[in-house]
């Protein structure tokens, strides 16, 4: 997490930083529920916390991907390049969470499940 408080951040980063994300075990057993803040803690990270997550990959017809450059005020990994689009599936689900699938409806291909468990470092 950014700590950098010469960084301007808006409320409604504060705000999504403290939904409650999914914490797991290394079998993705449910050991219970932590804010994403907590969950994005350096300390946490190095303790072996972890949460889930899911990234999305999107490629048009030619097989070109489409990447995103996060903003320069995200609170995570500002300023990166990054895959189309990532996010948490968390404790209190709302309709927030189908807007990526909606917005693209039939044009998304299924693919295989690809569950992965991985560090960033």
């Amino acid at each position: 997490v950014n700590t950098d408080t010469k960084t301007p951040v808006s409320t409604t980063q504060l705000k999504l930083l403290n939904e409650e994300c999914i914490v797991v075990d290394r079998n993705d057993n449910v050991l219970g529920y932590d804010s994403k803040k907590n969950c994005h803690l350096n300390v946490n990270i190095k303790e072996g916390t972890i949460h889930r997550a899911f990234s999305v990959f999107l490629f048009n017809k030619e097989n070109k991907l489409l990447l995103q450059q996060r903003s320069k005020y995200k609170i995570t990994f500002p300023n990166l390049w990054s895959n189309t689009c990532c996010s948490h599936p968390l404790r209190a689900l709302s309709e927030d969470n189908n807007t990526f699938y909606s917005e693209f409806g039939n044009e998304l291909e299924e693919r295989d499940n690809l569950g992965k468990l991985y560090k960033i470092k």
